[in-house]
């Protein structure tokens, strides 16, 4: 029942379009970018959501263009390090719940001493875009430094570890690691940033720390799903592994408070370095943050999409298939009162 519902949603751009909007806000994506996606998504392996896919010669081969962009990333295996990532999401209010994002990747790359707006990087994974992310230089990153610390730097490298672009069509990286060395050579950064991103691929904000051994302490400064709050605070920070030189997790609190009161969710993304067998189709994440934005919500007694949505029940539907077909380690309830920790007032 809960495949035959997704399924009838992927066929309607724009009841997905309508819900990816409500679920994951981002104003660059419109209808016509969903539904190059859903073009794609039956035509590549991806067995993420356990979907039974329809057959290859009725909904057609990949186009030209596509097949090419396909081409590039695979002719660039080997080129640059891959991460599996795994996000363990814990909350704590109002209720507990906790699951964890599985099949998300990122690439490691070297950015250029200036930014040229039409800058990209192919890789295995897709392609890797200035105009996906916040910074895209050595000398962007040293402005960035001084505008927030008020010091120079001496940086001879930087290396941005992030969600590319697959095929050139969608992303999904909710967060990149900026990697700082004072010298080319160096094995090991002077300092990191991280840089949050919408489900969908849109860069949101920066976030900085002075050196390795610091942590951050900000505000998001913007709203990844209906459940957030521009003015929440985060603090967390970048674990690295014992020879300092690869990422092994970030990891985030979220509250309200920027002393921390009304705490009510932990994050960690764990760094795995891997070389990938299939590349995973970012839509698919993208959906399944999508499913489990209305499992939450339900259990808080709140509707995201509000009045006048094309099928009746159809967040109580998405909801149950959320809990169906998704894993959980502890699932949210199916009612109860957002208690305060639904959204913020006056957004």
């Amino acid at each position: 029942m809960s495949s035959k519902i997704i399924q009838e949603l992927l066929a309607d751009s724009s009841l997905l379009h309508e819900l990816l909007r409500k679920t994951l806000p981002d104003d660059t994506i419109d209808r016509a970018d969903v539904e190059r996606r859903l073009e794609l998504l039956w035509k590549l392996d991806d067995p993420r959501l356990g979907l039974d896919r329809l057959a290859k010669q009725i909904h057609g081969e990949l186009s030209v263009e596509h097949q090419e962009a396909l081409a590039t990333q695979q002719s660039k295996v080997g080129e640059h390090i891959i991460y599996s990532i795994v996000a363990r999401h814990h909350r704590v209010e109002p209720f507990e719940a906790d699951w964890k994002g599985k099949d998300c990747q990122s690439v490691r790359v070297t950015l250029p001493q200036s930014k040229n707006p039409t800058d990209k990087i192919w890789t295995q994974l897709g392609v890797v875009k200035a105009s996906d992310h916040l910074l895209f230089s050595i000398d962007e990153t040293l402005e960035h430094y001084q505008n927030a610390f008020g010091s120079a730097r001496t940086v001879g490298r930087v290396d941005l570890i992030t969600g590319a672009r697959h095929l050139d069509i969608a992303r999904f990286s909710p967060i990149s690691i900026v990697l700082a060395y004072t010298n080319a050579e160096d094995t090991t950064p002077a300092f990191y940033f991280l840089e949050s991103g919408s489900a969908q691929g849109k860069p949101a904000a920066l976030y900085y720390a002075p050196d390795m051994g610091s942590g951050i302490h900000t505000q998001a400064d913007f709203k990844f799903s209906p459940m957030a709050c521009k003015t929440n605070w985060y603090t967390g920070g970048l674990s690295m592994d014992a020879q300092g030189v690869e990422p092994t997790q970030v990891y985030t609190k979220v509250a309200q408070e920027k002393d921390g009161a009304r705490t009510y969710l932990h994050l960690a993304a764990d760094y795995t370095v891997v070389q990938p067998d299939t590349v995973t189709w970012p839509v698919s994440a993208q959906i399944e943050a999508t499913l489990r934005v209305f499992a939450l919500a339900r259990g808080m007694g709140e509707e995201v999409l509000g009045d006048g949505m094309i099928l009746d029940g159809v967040q109580d539907a998405l909801a149950r298939c959320a809990l169906e077909i998704l894993d959980w380690d502890v699932e949210p309830p199916t009612s109860g009162t957002a208690e305060g920790y639904y959204g913020c007032p006056g957004e």
